[in-house]
C-alpha cells in the first residue's frame, strides 16, 4: 500500500531531546558538507563490488486492478543508507508506529540539519492473508521490519535531491549488469545469478517466464539487473518467491524447449509432421555473443524442465548427465526472524492514539533488551540500557531492541565470532 507524508513530530516524540537537536544543527553549520566529496564517497561505497551494488536495487511486480502485473524497480533501502551516510549532517530513523488486526504501520523521518529540510513518512502493510487470516507473530515482525525499511527509504530520498543520487543509482545498475565487462565476464555474472535461483528451487523456465524471454540468448543486461533486484526484494521481505515466480499472470505464453533456447531459435508454432530428415540447427553468426562451447553443447542435450542447478553448475563439464523430468520441490516455510522476542501479540485495546500495543508483552520486550545488552558486552561492545529503561513504552522498547541487535551484529563481526 502507498505511504503518505506526515509531520516529523509524530515520529520524533521523545526519540531526540531538543537540546541534542540544537547541538547537531550548530555542528552541521560549523562543518558544512562538500557536494563533490559526497558524490565520490557515495559512488565508492555503492559500487565497491558486485555484491554491494546488488543490494542497492530492488525489483518486484504488483497486480493491477485488471489482474495484470506491472514491474516496479528502484533504489533499495541499502542505497538509501549509503546516501544518507555520505550526505552527512543528517538525522534519520524509522520505527513501528502501531499494529492492529489487519495492518502494521511504520513511521520514519529524515532531517537535513544543515539545510533544515525534514520529511516524515508513514506506510501501512497488510498482515492478513487473502482469506482474512492474521499472520503468525514471526511473519508480523518480518512484515514490520520491511515496512520500516520502505518508510526509511522513502523519507531519505525525499530529503536528499534526486539529481544527486540518481547518477549513483545508474552506476550501480552498470556494475550489476556487467556492462563494463567482456562477454565472458557477463556470462559469469549470469551463471552465478541463475545458480543462486536454482538453490531456491526456481527452474530455468520460471526465470525466463518472469523476465518475458524465450531463450537464454535473449537475456539482456537490463534483465540481469531485474533478476538481481528481485533477489534483493525477496531478501528484504518486500516480496516472495511465490509472488514473483509461481503466481499465474493474466497473459502467460508457452515456453520453448531448453534445446531451442541455446540454439538461439525462437519457438515456432507446432506444424504438421513431415516425413523428412530434420534440418540441422542454424549456424551462429561471427561476432555474436554466445556462451562457452562446452556450456552450449551440454544444454543442447537437455530437455524442458531440467533442474536449473544441474544445467548451470555442470555447464562446463565434458558431458552432461542424463536429465530427469523436473519435480518442483515444495518451497520452504517463510524464514523466521532471529533475535526477536517470542511473545504472543496481543490485540491492541481501543485506547488513545498514543497508546500503541506492539504485540509482544512489555515484560517480554524488557527481558529481550536486557539479554541483548549482556550479549553485546560479551562480544566486546560497551552497550548499556538508558536510565528510563523501565518506563519506556512498547514502541520505544521495540526500537531499542532493534538498535541493540544491530550493535550486537557489528560487535560479532568485529570480533570474528
Amino acid at each position: 500500500m502507498a505511504g503518505r507524508e506526515i509531520q516529523v513530530e509524530r515520529v520524533l516524540q521523545a526519540e531526540v531531546a531538543p537540546s541534542e537537536i540544537d547541538i547537531q544543527i550548530a555542528t552541521a553549520h560549523r562543518y558544512p558538507r562538500d557536494l563533490q566529496k559526497f558524490k565520490v564517497l557515495a559512488e565508492e561505497m555503492a559500487t565497491g563490488d558486485e555484491e554491494i551494488a546488488g543490494h542497492c536495487i530492488y525489483a518486484m511486480k504488483r497486480r493491477n486492478a485488471d489482474g495484470s502485473f506491472k514491474e516496479i524497480t528502484g533504489p533499495s533501502v541499502r542505497l538509501a543508507e549509503i546516501i544518507v551516510s555520505a550526505w552527512g549532517n543528517t538525522h534519520a530513523a524509522a520505527k513501528v508506529g502501531a499494529i492492529d488486526e489487519k495492518f502494521v504501520t511504520a513511521q520514519s523521518y529524515c532531517w537535513d540539519l544543515e539545510r533544515n529540510v525534514r520529511i516524515g513518512w508513514e506506510i501501512p502493510r497488510r498482515i492478513t492473508t487473502k482469506d482474512g487470516k492474521r499472520y503468525s507473530d514471526d511473519m508480523i515482525m518480518v512484515t514490520a521490519s520491511a515496512a520500516e525499511s520502505i518508510a526509511y527509504r522513502n523519507a531519505a530520498f525525499k530529503v536528499i535531491p534526486q539529481a544527486l543520487w540518481k547518477p549513483i543509482e545508474k552506476k550501480v545498475r552498470t556494475v550489476i549488469s556487467g556492462a563494463g565487462r567482456d562477454a565472458k565476464g557477463r556470462e559469469e555474472i549470469l551463471r552465478k545469478m541463475l545458480a543462486a535461483y536454482a538453490t531456491k528451487g526456481i527452474t530455468l523456465s520460471q526465470v525466463l517466464k518472469r523476465i518475458g524471454k524465450r531463450a537464454i540468448a535473449e537475456i539482456t543486461p537490463e534483465d540481469i539487473v531485474t533478476l538481481r533486484g528481485i533477489w534483493t526484494a525477496i531478501e528484504e521481505g518486500m516480496t516472495s518467491l511465490e509472488t514473483e515466480f509461481l503466481a499465474p499472470t493474466k497473459e502467460e505464453r508457452p515456453l520453448p524447449r531448453v534445446a531451442d533456447e541455446l540454439l538461439k531459435k525462437p519457438a515456432q508454432p507446432p506444424a504438421a509432421p513431415v516425413a523428412s530428415k530434420p534440418e540441422p540447427p542454424p549456424e551462429r553468426q561471427a561476432g555474436e555473443d554466445e556462451l562457452e562451447p562446452e556450456f552450449t553443447t551440454d544444454v543442447e542435450q537437455a530437455k524442458e524442465g531440467d533442474d536449473l542447478g544441474d544445467l548451470v553448475m555442470d555447464a562446463f563439464a565434458k558431458s552432461a548427465p542424463t536429465p530427469e523430468p523436473e519435480v518442483l520441490p515444495d518451497l520452504p516455510p517463510p524464514p523466521k526472524l532471529r533475535g526477536w522476542p517470542k511473545g504472543k501479540l496481543r490485540k491492541p485495546p481501543a485506547a488513545t492514539p498514543n497508546d500503541n500495543d506492539l504485540g509482544p508483552s512489555r515484560d517480554t520486550l524488557l527481558q529481550k533488551a536486557r539479554s541483548l545488552v549482556q550479549e553485546c558486552i560479551a562480544a566486546g561492545d560497551a552497550a548499556k540500557l538508558p536510565p528510563d529503561f523501565e518506563d519506556m513504552s512498547p514502541s520505544d522498547l521495540w526500537s531499542l531492541i532493534k538498535r541493540l541487535g544491530n550493535r550486537l551484529q557489528v560487535a560479532k563481526q568485529a570480533s570474528g565470532t
